[in-house]
């Protein structure tokens, strides 16, 4: 066929990522108004035909990033995954999508007469998740970069740009019986490729284990084994790892708050081939260790912080520091007369103006809320990497719902709202010149309140 593909992305990609497709025709490309064409399919919705002329090796270069980026996003609504004891598993939106390519050319039959496009001279599809696989020094259209985040051997990790430390992956939570709680979320492919059909979560107390609970990944548990996926939202999984997520799965060991975990140190969280999850691991062990209150907590006095991260999932880190919450006002103002002038006749009724009417009045007023948030000390190589990708990601929120700027704090369990990162650079820092550190970062609540 004289229409060949001749390089092609395939495989497992970030939308981040460069979509490098090289097509040439020896045949038609000499015709009038002659122009390659690309279709963009997501689903079964079409959404975008590119049309491009010939370079100077008559073949066309397709970089379809921007196209694709469009259409794959994390799922908003699994933040508090597990709540008031549902599954701690979920399958996803539009998390995982499969594109679809079709290749052809548009032309004319004369210099005169209007061109018509001709597509299935080629095809590809290739599978993208919302992050960046492509590592700095990796050539734009190696897939290999992608293949550690597939569960299918204990090396391979979940889409989470959690830092390997000398302690393992590491994270924080933050629990006190069951009064301080962190809600978190991590996320992992489950495409044909994987072989995560179980999820194991331990709990210890140092060395000494105290309890294991293995849930199997299907669709009564929210999930869905990899070998029985029929739609991208299966390809897919959300599992929670916050101890407020484990916590309302009240008759389990599975929540941290069982007697059977009484003091607990760290809990982990790993994906298995087979019931025994932590003795047939796919992926990485994660770890999740109990942080210390810090003289800034009383009560729920913490915030946590959940992102979409750069391999298409989610990310969370508590901030048990120091919190400060400052407001900036938007008002319009205008002046009053006062007094009853519209009523007073000077007989029955005398013209009054008080001390408290009238004068400079305001209205249509709007706040926005910020709030500067700091880490409790610690490793920053640990946190450094989290920070990074918190700064660099497009959608924050924030737990617990608590204290954004309402006159009175309104206790809300289970919301979270959406921030805005005001920060705009980051300095990094390390144990082996900083020591422990702490990190701040300012954001804004997203939505501004607003009054009359």
């Amino acid at each position: 066929m004289p229409y060949t593909l001749n390089q092609s992305t395939t495989g497992l990609h970030g939308s981040y990522d460069d979509f490098i497709y090289v097509v040439k025709d020896t045949s038609n490309v000499t015709d009038p108004k002659y122009r390659y064409a690309c279709q963009v399919t997501v689903g079964s919705t079409i959404e975008a035909i590119l049309l491009q002329l010939p370079n100077n090796a008559n073949a066309a270069v397709f970089n379809l990033r921007n196209v694709i980026a469009q259409a794959v996003k994390q799922d908003e609504d699994i933040l508090n995954l597990g709540k008031l004891g549902s599954n701690v598993l979920s399958t996803s939106t539009n998390a995982f999508r499969t594109v679809s390519l079709n290749f052809g050319y548009s032309k004319a039959t004369s210099a005169d007469t209007e061109p018509t496009i001709t597509l299935g001279q080629a095809s590809a599809t290739v599978e993208v998740v919302n992050g960046n696989f492509t590592l700095a020094t990796t050539d734009i259209i190696d897939n290999a970069d992608s293949d550690q985040y597939v569960p299918d051997a204990s090396t391979k990790y979940m889409l989470s740009d959690i830092p390997v430390t000398d302690l393992g992956l590491k994270t924080d939570v933050l629990f006190d019986g069951i009064t301080k709680t962190s809600w978190a979320t991590l996320a992992f492919l489950n495409n044909s490729d994987s072989l995560a059909t179980h999820v194991g979560y331990r709990y210890y107390n140092g060395s000494t284990v105290l309890s294991t609970t293995v849930i199997t990944n299907n669709s009564t548990n929210g999930g869905q084994n990899p070998t029985a996926t029929s739609n991208d939202g299966e390809r897919l999984i959300y599992v929670a790892v916050g101890t407020a997520n484990l916590a309302t799965q009240l008759a389990s060991d599975i929540n941290p708050g069982s007697s059977t975990n009484n003091g607990w140190t760290h809990y982990e969280v790993v994906l298995g081939s087979a019931a025994d999850a932590f003795a047939n691991p796919v992926s990485q062990t994660y770890k999740f260790y109990r942080l210390p209150c810090t003289k800034f907590q009383s009560a729920d006095d913490f915030y946590t912080v959940h992102w979409w991260n750069s391999k298409g999932g989610i990310d969370n880190l508590v901030f048990s520091g120091l919190s400060e919450l400052a407001q900036n006002m938007e008002r319009t103002d205008f002046r009053q007369i006062g007094g009853n002038s519209f009523d007073a006749d000077g007989d029955g009724t005398n013209y009054v103006k008080y001390a408290y009417e009238g004068g400079k009045t305001q209205s249509k007023i709007r706040t926005t809320t910020t709030l500067k948030l700091n880490t409790a000390f610690g490793n920053p190589d640990e946190l450094a990497p989290l920070m990074m990708s918190l700064l660099s990601s497009e959608r924050v929120y924030i737990t617990p719902s608590k204290d954004y700027g309402l006159n009175a704090n309104e206790q809300n369990t289970y919301g979270y709202v959406r921030g805005f990162v005001k920060d705009n650079q980051f300095m990094q820092k390390s144990a082996v010149k900083d020591g422990l550190s702490s990190y701040e970062v300012n954001i804004e609540v997203a939505r501004k309140r607003a009054i009359r």
